[in-house]
C-alpha cells in the first residue's frame, strides 16, 4: 500500500460512517439487504480521492494563483502530504470551522 492508499483514511471512514448512516440499506444484485457500511472498498477510494484533493490544492497554491512561497516548487506533494497535512480523525465543531 503507498501513502495515497493509507494517509487519509480516518477521514475516509468518517465521511463512510457518515454516508452510510444517512444511505441505510440497499438491495444488491443478489436480492440480499446490504447496509453500506460492509463496503471498505468505498473507503479505500474516498481515502485515495482525498490524497488526489490535497495534491491538487498544492498544485493550484504554487502554480500562481497565490503567492506561496517559490521554495514549495521544489518539493514533491508527496512530503508536503507526509510532513505538513495530517489525517482528520475526527470532524471540526462549528467553532473551529469559523
Amino acid at each position: 500500500m503507498t501513502d495515497r492508499d493509507t494517509h487519509f483514511a480516518d477521514f475516509a471512514k468518517l465521511l463512510w460512517h457518515d454516508l452510510a448512516e444517512e444511505l441505510g440499506s440497499y438491495i444488491d444484485r443478489d436480492g440480499f439487504s446490504r447496509t453500506y457500511a460492509e463496503h471498505p472498498e468505498c473507503e479505500r477510494i474516498i481515502t485515495q480521492r482525498a490524497y488526489d484533493l490535497v495534491g491538487h490544492v498544492l498544485n493550484s497554491l504554487v502554480n500562481d494563483h497565490l503567492s506561496i512561497d517559490y521554495d514549495l516548487h521544489y518539493w514533491p506533494n508527496e512530503q508536503l502530504i507526509d510532513e505538513y497535512i495530517p489525517d482528520l480523525t475526527q470532524w471540526p465543531t462549528k467553532d473551529e470551522l469559523q
